[in-house]
């Protein structure tokens, strides 16, 4: 039977196998900003978006045949599947072309507020939250914006234009709607099979306008590189991390999982530190105590 809306699975506050698969997950997401942010000035960003979650798809139900399982969507609500599929085709899309135009940080701090949106969306589903998880929650989004201020001081963050802004916004909500909305098709599929479908049904849907606006890409200049990223963005940053965030989903529940993204651009910056030579700084420091701690309290009140 699918979870209710926003709560969680019982289990206590006590850190366990879905905690981990979570903070996996979000590591994978956090790698995404950096490696797409690549790729995005030689491909074209609905095509990246189209190919990528199409050989994502692939992956998933090749992986799910090679292990004999049934890949026909067998009892899920073809209307929901669907629903979620052009859901996520529309994030996808937007997602990658506000990543081509903006700075990664900006769009990971905007990406950040999904978690709020969910709590919105699990309340007008009847749910409620504890206030002391409502502080856990703003701890943890004003520690996300410390790491990326990366001052103590001076604002640096540079936004973009309003109505970039709030294309953010929009597809933070939109993260927050697919995730509300697609428990029942991981309770009826599997987490591996269900994103299995929804991803290559979004491919579908993307294809048009990823043919249309990628036809005159210049593919001599995709490098080795390029394609290294590329596949990495396909299969680990998008199939494995997408089916282990069906797990965790399945393990934690709604609240308890979208805390999680809070550790996205956490991920992005160590990322940043280790291998394109950043430094880790007393803001960023701060913030990434408070984007635990803001996780450890929201957990506890939701438990």
């Amino acid at each position: 039977m699918a979870e209710k809306l926003g709560v969680a699975p019982a289990g206590g506050s006590k850190l366990g196998v879905g905690d981990a698969i979570m903070l996996l997950t979000a590591f994978l997401f956090g790698s995404s900003f950096p490696i797409a942010k690549a790729i995005l000035p030689v491909l074209d960003p609905a095509l990246f978006a189209a190919a990528r979650y199409g050989l994502a798809g692939l992956a998933l139900f090749s992986w799910l045949g090679l292990r004999g399982q049934d890949l026909r969507p067998r009892g899920a609500n073809r209307r929901l599947l669907l629903a979620c599929a052009a859901i996520f085709a529309v994030f996808q899309l937007t997602w990658a072309y506000l990543l081509s135009l903006t700075n990664a940080s900006v769009g990971a701090i905007f990406m950040a507020t999904s978690p709020l949106w969910g709590i919105v969306l699990a309340m007008i589903g009847g749910e409620r939250l504890r206030p002391l998880g409502w502080l856990g929650i703003v701890l943890a989004f004003l520690g996300v914006a410390l790491v990326i201020n990366n001052s103590l001081s001076a604002l640096t963050i540079e936004f973009d234009s309003l109505f970039v802004s709030l294309l953010w916004l929009f597809i933070a909500f939109l993260w927050a709607f697919f995730v509300a909305k697609s428990p029942p098709l991981v309770a009826q599929l599997g987490a591996t099979r269900m994103f299995a479908w929804v991803i290559v049904l979004a491919s579908l849907l993307m294809a048009p306008v990823a043919i249309w606006s990628g036809w005159d890409t210049a593919w001599d200049r995709l490098t080795p590189l390029i394609w290294g990223k590329f596949f990495y963005t396909a299969l680990f940053t998008a199939a494995l991390a997408l089916a282990l965030w069906n797990i965790g989903l399945a393990r934690l529940g709604v609240t308890r999982t979208m805390i999680y993204m809070y550790m996205v651009p956490l991920f992005a910056i160590g990322i940043a530190v280790l291998f394109l030579g950043e430094h880790m700084t007393a803001a960023r420091w701060i913030g990434a105590a408070a984007v635990l701690a803001g996780i450890a309290i929201t957990r506890r009140a939701a438990s």
